[in-house]
C-alpha cells in the first residue's frame, strides 16, 4: 500500500453522492492518505446516498491516518444540523472516526460531538429512527423481538406499522430483519482484524416528503421515480418516502466470500467474482468459515431481501468495496433483480444496503 502524507477535501455546500464517489475514485484501496482533512464547514445539502458514503470513507482514512473535518455550527444539534448532519449518517461517523472536529470559527468540539452521538444522537426523533452497533441490541435477537423494535422505530418515522396490510409488514420486516442479520452474520468476521480499527454498524429509517430528482443518487434511481407512479395506487395518494439503510464498516461482501481482505487491492473481476458469488442464492460463506450461527437454510438472505423488496415496490441500492448492485422493484411483472452496474467506482469499506420506497395515504401517521 502507498502511504500518501495529507490530503485536503472540499465538498462545499452540496455534497452530492457524485461528488463523494469521484474522492472515493481519487483514492485507490492501495493508496491511503496518513492525514485527511475534510471541509465541511459549507454544507446545507446532503441528499440520501451522500453522507452514509462520506462516512464510511472516514472510517478507511481514520484506520491508516487521521481524520480532521470541520463543520458549521452545531448548535444543540437540532435544526439544520440534525437535518443535513445527523439524519445522513456523517454525525454519526464524525463521532467514531474523526480525530478532530472543529467549527468555522476554529472552536474544537470534538469531545462535544462524540459525546452527543455516543448519547442523543444514537437515538430516534422526528421522521429519524437510528439503532447503532446491531451486535449489541435486541434487534439481532430473533424474529420476534426485531419486530417489536421496527414498529417503534416506524411509528418515528410516521409509518403506522399497525394498520399496515399483511403483505407490505411482511415485505418490510423480511428485507430489514435480513439486512441486519448480515450484519451480524458477516461484517466483522473472517478475514476482518478488529485491532486498532474503530468500528460502526446502524438501522436506521428516514421519512423524506420528496426526493429530488435532480439530487437523485444515480441514473438508474432516477427511472425508479420516473416508473413508480404508474406502480402505485390511483385512489390513494402517495404522501413520501421512507429511507432505509442497514450499514457496517467492515471486510465488504468480496473480501468475507473470498476470505481475502486483499481482493480490493487486485483486479476488479475477482471482485466482482466473488461478490456475484455472495449474492447468489445458497452463496453463503459461512458453512465453510463456521464462525456465525446458522439459522434456518443458509445462503438465502440477499434472496429474502429481494422478495421483501419487491412487496414494497423498493429501490436498493448495495455498495461495497469497489462494487455497486442496484434492484428496481417498480417494474411490473415482479421481475426485479440484483444488478451489478458497470461504473468504475473507488473502493469504499464495509457494505451499506440503502432502500427507498414509497408511503402511501392508508400506510401513514403523518409526523406531529
Amino acid at each position: 500500500m502507498t502511504t500518501l502524507s495529507h490530503r485536503e477535501i472540499d465538498l462545499g455546500s452540496a455534497v452530492s453522492v457524485a461528488k463523494v464517489e469521484a474522492v472515493l475514485r481519487d483514492h485507490p484501496a492501495d493508496q491511503t492518505p496518513r492525514a485527511v482533512d475534510i471541509d465541511l464547514s459549507r454544507c446545507r445539502l446532503l441528499p440520501p446516498g451522500a453522507g452514509w458514503r462520506l462516512g464510511n470513507a472516514m472510517s478507511r482514512w481514520a484506520e491508516h491516518g487521521q481524520v480532521a473535518v470541520t463543520v458549521p455550527e452545531p448548535g444543540d444539534f437540532s435544526g439544520e444540523w440534525f437535518k443535513t448532519m445527523t439524519r445522513s449518517g456523517v454525525g454519526l461517523a464524525l463521532g467514531r472516526f474523526a480525530r478532530e472536529v472543529k467549527t468555522t470559527s476554529g472552536a474544537d468540539i470534538t469531545a462535544l460531538v462524540r459525546d452527543y452521538y455516543e448519547d442523543a444522537g444514537s437515538r430516534s426523533s422526528t421522521n429519524y429512527a437510528v439503532v447503532v452497533d446491531l451486535s449489541e441490541t435486541s434487534l439481532v435477537e430473533g424474529l420476534d423481538a426485531f419486530t417489536e423494535r421496527l414498529g417503534q422505530m416506524a411509528a418515528r418515522v410516521g409509518l403506522d406499522y399497525g394498520t399496515l396490510g399483511s403483505a407490505a409488514r411482511a415485505a418490510l420486516r423480511q428485507a430489514c430483519f435480513e439486512g441486519v442479520e448480515n450484519v451480524l452474520d458477516h461484517a466483522f468476521r473472517s478475514p476482518y482484524d478488529p485491532v486498532d480499527r474503530p468500528m460502526l454498524s446502524y438501522f436506521s429509517l428516514g421519512f423524506h416528503r420528496q426526493v429530488d430528482r435532480n439530487r437523485a443518487p444515480g441514473d438508474e434511481f432516477v427511472s425508479y421515480l420516473k416508473q413508480l407512479t404508474s406502480r402505485l395506487p390511483t385512489d390513494r395518494p402517495q404522501r413520501g418516502f421512507v429511507e432505509v439503510v442497514v450499514l457496517d464498516t467492515g471486510v465488504g461482501l468480496a473480501a468475507r466470500q473470498s476470505q481475502d481482505e486483499q481482493i480490493y487491492d487486485g483486479p476488479l473481476a475477482t471482485e466482482v467474482e466473488y461478490t456475484r458469488a455472495a449474492l447468489a442464492t445458497a452463496g453463503t460463506v459461512k458453512l465453510e468459515v463456521g464462525d456465525s450461527f446458522v439459522r434456518g437454510e443458509p445462503g438465502l438472505g440477499y434472496s429474502y431481501i429481494l422478495e421483501g423488496l419487491r412487496g414494497l415496490v423498493a429501490f436498493a441500492t448495495l455498495r461495497t468495496g469497489r462494487c455497486l448492485i442496484t434492484l428496481d422493484a417498480s417494474a411490473p411483472g415482479g421481475a426485479a433483480s440484483w444488478q451489478l452496474t458497470d461504473q468504475q467506482l473507488g473502493y469504499l469499506p464495509g457494505t451499506a444496503l440503502h432502500i427507498v420506497f414509497p408511503l402511501i395515504s392508508d400506510q401513514l401517521q403523518m409526523p406531529q
